[in-house]
């Protein structure tokens, strides 16, 4: 995703009063390099750590709200989180990674900021014929790139529902879930939305 894009939906989820940050999970699935220039612009600043763990192992629920308990690994010296696993094939105890806990904060008014001056050093362009500029090269059309969906859109909830059905085939079938929540910051939703686009997709192809 290109950054300015990227920037566009951090801004709106920023905006929307809903989630003003992003999680550990959701900077993994940025390349290393946008993710610390992000950091370098001070669009995202760590902020405290998530009290509670969410876990996603269950292929089809959510468990939310799990504290976490500090634990030494003896086998790698690092400090990792226990929580008790009741689910039906639960395994008892479970260890998580605490850099799951961590979390930054957007900062809307960097992306103003950084988006006015990429808007300031694009020179007006001419009009083109027939999607094409004068070098010959065709224009990229912007209805060819994702946009923030709007749920409420039956194309749109088509949309998401194909991609989700596509990156899960590409990434070898993982649990839906880690999928689903990918979908949700890829087009800009609320995390909340887990539950209805889950229902959505699961009438759609299972």
């Amino acid at each position: 995703m290109e950054l300015a894009d990227l920037l566009k939906r951090l801004h709106a989820l920023a905006k929307s009063g809903i989630e003003t940050y992003v999680t550990y999970d959701f900077v993994q699935e940025l390349p290393p390099e946008q993710f610390a220039q992000l950091k370098r612009l001070e669009i995202l600043v760590e902020t405290q750590p998530a009290k509670y763990y969410t876990c996603d192992e269950c292929v089809d629920e959510d468990c939310s709200g799990i504290s976490l308990l500090p634990f030494k690994d003896r086998q790698t010296g690092q400090t990792v989180g226990l929580f008790s696993c009741c689910k039906e094939g639960g395994e008892g105890l479970k260890k998580v990674d605490l850099n799951r806990l961590r979390q930054w904060d957007i900062l809307p008014d960097k992306i103003e900021a950084y988006l006015g001056t990429l808007t300031e050093q694009i020179p007006t362009a001419t009009p083109s014929i027939a999607g094409a500029d004068h070098s010959g090269q065709e224009n990229i059309d912007p209805k060819g790139q994702d946009a923030i969906a709007d749920w409420d859109r039956s194309e749109d909830k088509t949309r998401v529902c194909n991609w989700i059905q596509k990156t899960w085939i590409k990434r070898g079938k993982p649990k839906k879930a880690a999928v689903i929540r990918a979908a949700l910051q890829h087009f800009g939703f609320p995390q909340d939305y887990y539950n209805r686009v889950r229902k959505e997709y699961n009438h759609r192809f299972e």
